[in-house]
């Protein structure tokens, strides 16, 4: 618990030099655009009930998606470390 009681201290001192050594390196909040990361799909409300099968197949292939490219930069992290490259036999 010692070191992790560290931590904000060293974030704020980080916090604090790049505020004096690179001032417009920080953004201002009130510039802040929270409408430029508008999700591709309604990310804030509950559903009413269970995900149609449109919804469901679009999430899978979502995740299948995240899943093929996490595995390639996986095998490309290897191959450039020189170790063998994994076969993905999942699919």
């Amino acid at each position: 618990m010692d070191i992790q009681a560290c931590i904000p201290p060293a974030l704020c001192l980080v916090h604090n030099i790049i505020c004096v050594h690179d001032p417009n390196d920080m953004l201002d909040y009130h510039e802040v655009n929270l409408d430029i990361h508008q999700p591709m799909y309604d990310a804030g409300m509950l559903a009413k009930g269970p995900p149609s099968n449109e919804a469901w197949n679009c999430a899978h292939e979502c995740h299948d998606e995240i899943t093929c490219q996490m595995w390639e930069y996986f095998n490309n992290v290897r191959a450039h470390r020189g170790l063998l490259v994994v076969e993905n036999n999942l699919m």
